[in-house]
């Protein structure tokens, strides 16, 4: 049995895989549910307060007043992409007194969810993980 490839068939099945790429690039955003971004505001939180503790150039009371601001994370967007079960998010923080001086302020964040567990944050990832999301 011989398989034989045209340059029109190849052509059409070159612009059929680049359409459906350009396609899933496109519509690959994936709704967040309040519950994930709450896991996402405690990890950031949890992030600042670790930081502002180990702090040696504040006094107690000082950290004790960092410590109450750290809980008021904001995010300016939060976009996701990948499927509704695993997901990799990208988080734009809003700057504070508490945000850590060499800390981005555009993050990039895999999430997953399970039945049992609900939502969890797996790891802090990069902005091709964040593109490539939709196609793994």
């Amino acid at each position: 049995m011989k398989i034989r490839a045209t340059s029109g068939s190849a052509a059409s099945l070159a612009l059929i895989a680049i359409g459906w790429l350009l396609f899933r690039s496109l519509v690959a955003y994936a709704t967040l549910e309040p519950a994930a971004l709450n896991v996402l505001k405690q990890w950031i939180t949890a992030e600042y307060r670790r930081y502002h503790l180990d702090r040696k150039d504040l006094s107690l009371e000082e950290k004790g007043a960092m410590l109450l601001q750290a809980d008021k994370v904001e995010f300016l967007s939060v976009s996701a992409r990948g499927s509704a079960d695993s997901m990799v998010v990208r988080v734009e923080i809003k700057p504070s007194a508490v945000h850590p001086p060499r800390s981005p302020t555009v993050r990039y964040y895999r999430m997953k969810h399970s039945m049992i567990l609900g939502w969890s944050l797996v790891s802090e990832t990069s902005v091709v993980s964040y593109y490539t999301a939709p196609f793994l």
